[in-house]
């Protein structure tokens, strides 16, 4: 597979043809991967919402390679929100009727 990385924000891509062996893993050690994995996707995810969860259960199948993350519904995304952010989109929201 071919795997495109950056050494950072502006440098350019650098292409390497990866290989992996998978000789030797069980089907535990994959999962433990792909939960690695998963948990590390999710704190960028996390990071982007400007909000950690306290607790957080999550459907693998939702993450899926090749899939999107499901959208999270109005109020998940308002609960996502600072107080004071949360006060000044109700205050938008008021100043709209």
């Amino acid at each position: 597979m071919k795997v495109s990385t950056k050494l950072n924000a502006s440098a350019e891509k650098t292409d390497t043809n990866l290989t992996i062996n998978w000789a030797g893993m069980t089907p535990e050690d994959v999962q433990a991967l792909a939960q690695q994995a998963l948990i590390v996707k999710l704190q960028g995810q996390w990071r982007r919402d400007g909000a950690i969860p306290a607790e957080a259960t999550v459907n693998a199948t939702d993450h899926k390679v090749g899939s999107r993350a499901p959208k999270k519904s109005l109020e998940e995304t308002v609960a996502s929100l600072s107080a004071d952010d949360r006060t000044a989109l109700i205050a938008r929201l008021l100043a709209m009727q």
